[in-house]
């Protein structure tokens, strides 16, 4: 049986004519080089699309930052008087509390964001820095160098950044994990900072139970029962305590924002492979569509590590179980795309432990398949400056109007910017659910059922997506509608249909829309009915 040493052998001891070289450049920095000038850049650019204002790719980081206000406050929701759970990460936003509702709470998920990365691309340097490579390949020092500022971009840390949510914080949790595993596997300690991150990683995301559950096989496998039992049992304190006390106030378990998920179904091909057999062959062909090439990359992983599952043994054999074990559950369970963030964490779980296991005998291995996983990912850098447009002008402009323009109760399906700053007034009216238990619970968002729901909340205004509903009521009346200026890249559709419901007045918002209109950013269009 081949031994840990010839599959991911340390790295070499330069030789004294290529010190000079490597002291200039290590994969240290060529990583994090490569995660600033990109953050740079990409910044640049969203800064130009939103007229300066720093917005984020997607309208959920909102719902964190709105929910951390609230919390300030001692309410856990967004209306007061109703407790939700809105956000799918437990922790997430009481990291924004320090800066809940000043004016730095905007940027704190930016901040946060950049910190992390820039601690996931430190690792990914210096994991980069020590793989093994052939003794006498004279490219090992290049290779290393490319890995690193591969593995930046095809763990889309800059994209994730700019989408504001907890995902870069998962990400490291995966890659220190990883990166302790093969340390440990090559002689060295499995840190107890690793184990409490590993079992603080559900309270990040709900699919860091995969990490979990691989950091506790490998210390099954060392026998290392005590430290098992620890970190499996931790893992569940801060979930169970999140479900006992949605429990306790009549909601599900799990936060709202999984619940409508789950009842209205993930976007098409987005769901593990368990969900595409249940949907039919129309599901499994949409499957293997969605998302392709980040799919092909952990097969190819879950293949690798495998292989060389068979080719190791101790602690090396532990981590390779480790790897297939983290593939197999998110490709069985897991979502992917979803903007280019739900499968980050486990890609990297699994791209690390599948490099070292093929870099000593055929180093361009891993750098191919990092050049094709970055080529997948590059779409998320050329539309993330597209996609803060879109919110810009579509919910970011929504917010001013119901703040500026109209201070009363309205209902509306995307419900992050809409309620920044509102301090839990009861004004917002969730039409989806993550905010509302009464939504999340309606699976049938009839024409019955929104007219209803308005009038019992008094919203006499509503933004919506026409298309996201089978039909509208008819004691409804469009006013207007808003315009995208931009390409469609995040927003759910280019344009949100303004509407009197049937307590409100057609004519005030009529009124109110055209006060507001000259106030819109250049190309964004107002149209009023």
């Amino acid at each position: 049986m081949q031994q840990a040493s010839s599959i991911a052998a340390p790295r070499r001891a330069p030789a004294a004519a290529d010190r000079v070289s490597a002291a200039s450049v290590t994969p240290e920095w060529s990583a994090v080089g490569t995660l600033v000038i990109l953050l740079l850049a990409l910044l640049t650019q969203v800064l130009i699309k939103t007229g300066g204002f720093l917005v984020y790719s997607l309208d959920d980081p909102y719902i964190h930052i709105a929910m951390a206000e609230r919390l300030v406050g001692g309410h856990y929701g967004i209306n007061a008087g109703e407790v939700t759970s809105p956000s799918s990460s437990v922790i997430w936003p009481f990291l924004l509390l320090p800066t809940a509702g000043t004016p730095f709470g905007l940027y704190m998920p930016m901040a946060l964001n950049i910190l992390f990365a820039l601690a996931t691309a430190y690792v990914l340097g210096r994991f980069a820095a020590q793989i093994g490579m052939p003794t006498d390949w004279k490219y090992a020092d290049a290779a290393r160098l490319a890995i690193a500022a591969l593995l930046v971009i095809a763990t889309n840390l800059v994209g994730l950044a700019f989408i504001g949510l907890e995902h870069n914080l998962q990400v490291m949790i995966a890659v220190v994990a990883a990166w302790s595993m093969l340390v440990h596997a090559r002689g060295g300690d499995l840190s107890r900072w690793v184990l409490v991150l590993a079992a603080l990683g559900p309270a990040v995301r709900y699919e860091m139970f995969a990490i979990t559950a691989a950091v506790c096989l490998v210390l099954a496998m060392e026998r290392r029962w005590l430290d098992m039992i620890v970190v499996g049992a931790g893992s569940l304190i801060l979930p169970a305590a999140l479900a006992m006390f949605l429990l306790a106030h009549g909601n599900y378990p799990l936060p709202n924002s999984v619940m409508a998920k789950l009842g209205s179904g993930s976007a098409v091909g987005s769901g593990g492979i368990v969900q595409a057999l249940l949907g039919g062959s129309g599901a499994l062909s949409a499957y293997f569509q969605n998302s392709f090439g980040a799919k092909l990359a952990m097969i190819a992983s879950i293949g690798i590590m495998a292989w060389a599952l068979t080719q190791s043994a101790g602690r090396l054999r532990a981590v390779f179980a480790a790897g297939v074990l983290v593939g197999v559950l998110h490709m069985t369970a897991g979502q992917f795309g979803w903007f280019f963030r739900y499968e980050i964490y486990a890609l990297a779980f699994c791209g690390m432990i599948a490099i070292s296991a093929v870099s000593a005998r055929a180093p361009l291995i891993p750098v191919v398949g990092l050049m094709a996983t970055a080529w997948c990912y590059l779409p998320a850098l050329v539309m993330t400056p597209g996609g803060a447009a879109n919110i810009y002008e579509q919910q970011y402009q929504m917010h001013r109007f119901v703040s500026e323009h109209y201070p009363k109760p309205f209902a509306v399906l995307d419900i992050g910017w809409v309620s920044v700053g509102r301090g839990g007034d009861g004004s917002v009216v969730d039409l989806l659910g993550l905010a509302s238990n009464e939504a999340v619970r309606q699976r049938d968002k009839s024409a019955e059922w929104l007219d209803d729901v308005t009038r019992r909340h008094d919203a006499g205004l509503a933004m919506i997506y026409v298309e996201a509903f089978k039909r509208i009521p008819g004691s409804w009346t469009k006013v207007g509608e808003l315009k995208l200026a931009s390409r469609r890249m995040t927003a759910s559709y280019s344009s949100v249909g303004i509407y009197a419901t049937a307590v409100g007045d057609r004519h005030e918002i009529a009124r109110r829309l055209a006060a507001f209109k000259p106030t819109l950013p250049n190309g964004v269009q107002l149209v009023i009915d």
